[in-house]
C-alpha cells in the first residue's frame, strides 16, 4: 500500500469527501453482532469510522500515512470507543483473533490483496467478516492509473462469494466543495505543481457547465460487498475436495480394520458420499460411527451417518449438489435411486490434518463448524 499518495489533500479529503448513506449503515448493522469489534482498514479521515464510533462499535482506525491520521484524530475526538492506529492494510499491528468485523471504505484498490486477507485472518476472529464500500457514479468506466485497482476491481478480485448491495448516495456540491473534492484526489496536482492551474480551470468548466443555481448534483451509488473470510485451512478444504474426489475411509470390521476408497465431496466440514444401506461398509459404521479418512495430503477423524434415502425430502439440497458433483459417473449405472436402500453417507469431521505448500495445518472441526 502506497502510504504517502495523500499527503497534502488530508484537509480537502475531510471536508469535501462523500460520505456514505443512513440507509447502508443500516444494512451493516444487519450483519454483525451487537457488540461487535471493528477494525476500518484504510481509516484515512474517518468518513466512515465515525458512523461507526457513533453506532457505539468498538473500533480499531487503522491508517498509515500522518497526514490523514491527523485529520482522523479530529474525526474521531468525540469517541471514546475508537482508537487510532498506525498501521496498513497488510500489517495492521492488531493482536491475533482480536476482530469480528474488517472494514475498508474507499480503500481496498489500495490494498495488496493477497497479504490483506492473510492480514485479515490473523487479526479476525473465526469467520471474521469483511466488508469494502465505495461510492461510485453509474456508468463511470475510468480506471484509475497502472498503481492501482479500482474500488469495484479489487471486490471483484478480493472477495469469492459475497453479498452485494447497492445505495443511492447522491451528492450536492457547492464550487468551493467541488474544486476541495477534486483536490482530495490522489492522481490530481497539488498547488505547488505545474499543472495545478490547468487543473482548476478544467474543474471550474465542468462546474459552470452541470451546476444549477450554484449546485452540481452528483448521483452517487454506494456499493456494499460482504464476505465471511474462513480460516485458511478450511479454504484449502474446500478448494482441494469440494468437487468429486476420492478419499479412503476406515471402518472397524469385529477387530480388524476395513478400508474403502469412495467418490465423495465436502463442504462445510463434512463429506458426503452416495452409498448402498446394506453394504458391509455401512453396517459396520452402523455398529461403530467413529471412522478415519485420508486423502490428498489429508487424514482425519469423523462420525459416520447414514441421513437417509437419495429421494428424501430433507435431502433435497445436498442431492442436487451431488448429482452436478457427481455427473461425470453418476447416471452410468453406478446408482440406482429407485431402490430405497440407496443412500448418503455423511462423515462429519472432528479434527484433521493437512498439508499445503509444506505448511501444516491441524483442524479442529468441532470450534470450526460453518
Amino acid at each position: 500500500m502506497n502510504t504517502e499518495k495523500f499527503t497534502g489533500k488530508a484537509e480537502s479529503y475531510a471536508k469535501a469527501r462523500p460520505g456514505y448513506p443512513d440507509a447502508a449503515m443500516d444494512y451493516i448493522k444487519t450483519l454483525v453482532p451487537p457488540n461487535a469489534v471493528f477494525a476500518d482498514i484504510g481509516a484515512g479521515t474517518g468518513k466512515f469510522t465515525e458512523l461507526l464510533a457513533k453506532s457505539g462499535y468498538t473500533v480499531f482506525a487503522v491508517e498509515p500515512n500522518a497526514d490523514m491520521q491527523e485529520q482522523l484524530s479530529i474525526t474521531l475526538a468525540p469517541y471514546q470507543n475508537a482508537k487510532i492506529i498506525t498501521g496498513s492494510a497488510e500489517a495492521t499491528t492488531l493482536p491475533d483473533h482480536s476482530i469480528d468485523v474488517v472494514t475498508c471504505a474507499q480503500a481496498l484498490g489500495w490494498f495488496d490483496l493477497k497479504a490483506f486477507r492473510t492480514e485479515c485472518r490473523r487479526i479476525g476472529k473465526s469467520d471474521v467478516l469483511v466488508i469494502s464500500l465505495y461510492n461510485v457514479t453509474p456508468g463511470d468506466n475510468h480506471t484509475p492509473g497502472s498503481h492501482r485497482l479500482s474500488s469495484k476491481q479489487a471486490a471483484e478480485l478480493f472477495f469469492k462469494n459475497p453479498v452485494v448491495r447497492e445505495f443511492p448516495n447522491p451528492i450536492l456540491y457547492t464550487r468551493e466543495r467541488w474544486l476541495q473534492q477534486n483536490a482530495s484526489i490522489s492522481d490530481n496536482p497539488q498547488p505547488s505543481d505545474s499543472e495545478y492551474e490547468a487543473h482548476i480551470a478544467e474543474m471550474n468548466a465542468v462546474f459552470d457547465s452541470n451546476n444549477v443555481d450554484g449546485l452540481l448534483r452528483i448521483n452517487l451509488v454506494t456499493t456494499v460487498y460482504s464476505e465471511m473470510i474462513i480460516p485458511e485451512a478450511l479454504s484449502i478444504m474446500d478448494e482441494r475436495f469440494g468437487h468429486d474426489t476420492l478419499i479412503s475411509i476406515a471402518t472397524i470390521d469385529g477387530n480388524r480394520p476395513a478400508v474403502r476408497t469412495v467418490n465423495s465431496y465436502y463442504e462445510e466440514g463434512s463429506f458426503y458420499t452416495v452409498t448402498y444401506a446394506l453394504s458391509n461398509k455401512m453396517k459396520q459404521i452402523q455398529s461403530n460411527p467413529e471412522v478415519a479418512i485420508c486423502g490428498e495430503w489429508f487424514t482425519a477423524h469423523g462420525i459416520g451417518e447414514n441421513i437417509g434415502y437419495v429421494r428424501d425430502e430433507k435431502n433435497t439440497e445436498i442431492m442436487s449438489k451431488l448429482r452436478t458433483v457427481f455427473a461425470e459417473w453418476y447416471d452410468n449405472g453406478h446408482t440406482d435411486e429407485s431402490d430405497p436402500n440407496t443412500c448418503i453417507l455423511c462423515v462429519r469431521l472432528t479434527d484433521g490434518v493437512i498439508f499445503s505448500n509444506g505448511t501444516r495445518y491441524d483442524i479442529d472441526f468441532t470450534k470450526n463448524a460453518r
